[in-house]
């Protein structure tokens, strides 16, 4: 009798244990963490030794699903790599949050429509950030930077101009989450989800590298 009292426990155990974890996976998905950033990524060829990199969690959202994004650069030599600014950005209005590209040598953007590399510029960025008022506290952890040390094989850089932060060495890379856009003219824009269709996210750098990835928001 006791021996089928604990087979009966095992049981009850192990269904109650599986009902909880399908039900966080479940909620997990919802937020888009359940995959791993690199689901869907792509990488440039390397310009002056430095490959930017753009990754996403996943290929499909819902509306109102947090939209990740990591963008790094990437020193690909054995060996440091210094690299000045050049201002060559392959379109206009990267970003990695409301105060623009910081200290980052790099930003994305999202559009909406199917677009390559070759077309990017023909249509404009989706407003990302509450343009109705000013933003506030964007000071950089770097003014004015000149250039940019990349140590080898690493995606860490030190930067040369004025220091704000604590430090002027820090990782060129940074995670970037959406889950909605700016509609209208400021400062009546208001804020909606993303609606169903494909989507083009673009990440540029300052050297002109330039990558393409697409999601689709479905019903």
């Amino acid at each position: 009798m006791k021996y089928r009292a604990g087979i009966i426990f095992v049981v009850l155990f192990v269904l109650v244990t599986t009902i909880i974890a399908a039900g966080c996976s479940s909620h997990t998905h919802e937020t888009g963490a359940s995959q791993p950033l690199g689901v869907n990524s792509v990488s440039s060829k390397a310009v002056n030794g430095l490959s930017l990199s753009l990754a996403l969690d996943a290929k499909t959202f819902k509306p109102g699903y947090t939209i990740n994004m990591v963008v790094s650069e990437w020193n690909t030599l054995s060996k440091t790599n210094d690299i000045p600014v050049s201002d060559k950005w392959p379109i206009p209005g990267l970003s990695v949050d409301i105060c623009g590209t910081r200290s980052f040598p790099f930003g994305v953007a999202i559009l909406r429509g199917d677009y390559s590399a070759g077309n990017v510029e023909t249509a404009p960025p989706l407003i990302l950030y509450n343009p109705n008022g000013i933003a506030q506290g964007c000071l950089p952890p770097v003014l004015d930077v000149t250039a940019f040390h990349f140590k080898p094989l690493s995606d860490i850089a030190t930067l040369d101009g004025t220091v704000i932060d604590q430090s002027a060495t820090f990782e060129m890379s940074t995670e970037v989450s959406v889950w909605s856009y700016w509609a209208g003219s400021p400062p009546n824009a208001v804020s909606q989800n993303l609606e169903p269709g494909v989507y083009t996210v673009v990440a540029g750098d300052e050297w002109g590298a330039l990558v393409v990835l697409h999601f689709t928001i479905t019903e």
